[in-house]
């Protein structure tokens, strides 16, 4: 089963049953994909992930994140979690070598942070005497190590909670406590710019939301590709339908057997951000009720050495998606390597008549990581419908994020 979906990327499944096996699960898989064009196309709020933004929302970011990659030399963006993986799908794209965590483009520094280790923060904070740009994500507004990360940064500029010492903005939601989170009030109460989330999405969701499109912004990635991608789209084309189709039914098909281990392999460093970001995306929407699949990922061919013994010869428990670029005749020698690489393991595993799904990569824009990132996640939403389960909820976090706040007396808490 091969799909061109797009001039950006192909599909290809291998390892299962025919339709006829499947029949009534094909039904109920259709009918959940006519759901999802349904309220894509109607405009429906439980759409927004796959629709995007609209143009007056993406004018606004574009003239903001212009204007602050004007005043400042360095910008940090902090986070933890979702939020902060979609936009590392777009600035890995811009900053391979350092799988999207840092980089300059046009004499700006970028730097993504998620750690609360002072000296990955000092050293995201940079050497210069004049404070970077912080940009703080949180889509509850509360997040406990948001709120640490932005104590450190005031610290670190000889300020505090009362005194703002470095330039600030946030990217917040609205559902947290006190009316938006203390992330909101305390931003507020010291005139620090805020953009709102997307109330429609939840943090994983957003690679073509505000969240995702402003962070790549903000790193200087080619986001004008993006925009002229989502143009084009809108509801599900008929491409697309049966790709979903067919990557639904054979996880379906697997996980019946006992594979519930989805293993993803990239074969480029500027698709490491995309990776990450799937393995929440797969874990946090899918594990719910005793279900799910759990996520595994790996960089290619360097996690050869240390997987393929495990996956070519261990329990029979995974399946296995193989990606990465097409090389070409100008393309250096090292992608021709790199991606033969790639096809001795998928070689390997079709000899081991293993399950197998490949994506073959025609460039590593940005375009193509938004288009690879809508495809799973009508994936993810389809089969959550399957399982009647809520896609965009994560019950069982809260119950851990409560207990650490009691032994802690958080920043603003």
């Amino acid at each position: 089963m091969t799909h061109p979906l797009s001039s950006l990327f192909t599909q290809h499944i291998d390892g299962r049953t025919s339709k006829s096996q499947h029949a009534h699960l094909e039904q109920r898989v259709a009918e959940q994909i006519d759901r999802l064009h349904h309220i894509v196309d109607e405009g429906e709020a439980e759409g927004t992930f796959l629709r995007g933004i609209d143009e007056a929302t993406w004018d606004s970011l574009v003239r903001y994140a212009n204007t602050l990659r004007k005043r400042h030399k360095r910008i940090v963006v902090f986070g933890a979690g979702a939020a902060l993986s979609c936009g590392r799908i777009y600035s890995s794209i811009t900053y391979p070598h350092s799988r999207g965590n840092v980089g300059q483009k046009d004499g700006v520094t970028f730097c993504l942070c998620d750690s609360l280790d002072p000296q990955v923060l000092d050293v995201a904070c940079g050497q210069e005497e004049t404070p970077p740009c912080c940009v703080f994500l949180s889509r509850s507004g509360d997040t406990l190590e948001t709120r640490e990360q932005l104590h450190f940064c005031l610290q670190r500029y000889g300020g505090n909670k009362d005194n703002v010492s470095c330039p600030i903005v946030m990217i917040l939601g609205k559902s947290g406590q006190q009316g938006g989170g203390l992330l909101r009030a305390w931003a507020q109460d010291h005139n620090v710019d805020i953009i709102d989330f997307d109330e429609s999405l939840s943090g994983r969701f957003s690679p073509l939301g505000v969240v995702g499109i402003m962070v790549g912004l903000l790193a200087g990635a080619d986001m004008a590709q993006v925009r002229a991608y989502q143009q084009k789209k809108g509801a599900l084309k008929v491409g697309e339908k049966d790709a979903i189709s067919d990557s639904v039914l054979w996880h379906e098909h697997w996980a019946e057997r006992g594979r519930t281990t989805s293993v993803l392999m990239v074969y480029q460093e500027s698709l490491w951000g995309l990776a990450c970001w799937y393995r929440q995306l797969w874990a946090e929407s899918l594990g719910k009720d005793g279900k799910g699949l759990t996520p595994f990922i790996a960089l290619g061919p360097q996690d050869q050495h240390s997987q393929l013994q495990l996956w070519l010869d261990g329990p029979e428990d995974k399946t296995y998606t193989l990606m990465g670029r097409v090389a070409g005749a100008k393309h250096a020698r090292g992608l021709h390597v790199q991606h033969a690489c790639r096809v001795g393991t998928q070689n390997s595993l079709r000899a081991k008549q293993l399950p197998l799904r490949v994506v073959d990569c025609y460039d590593s824009s940005e375009a193509l990581a938004a288009a690879l990132a809508r495809q799973w996640m009508a994936e993810v939403y389809v089969l959550c419908r399957l399982w009647s389960i809520d896609p965009f909820n994560q019950p069982a976090v809260a119950q851990g994020k409560d207990t650490t706040e009691s032994m802690i007396d958080g920043f603003l808490s």
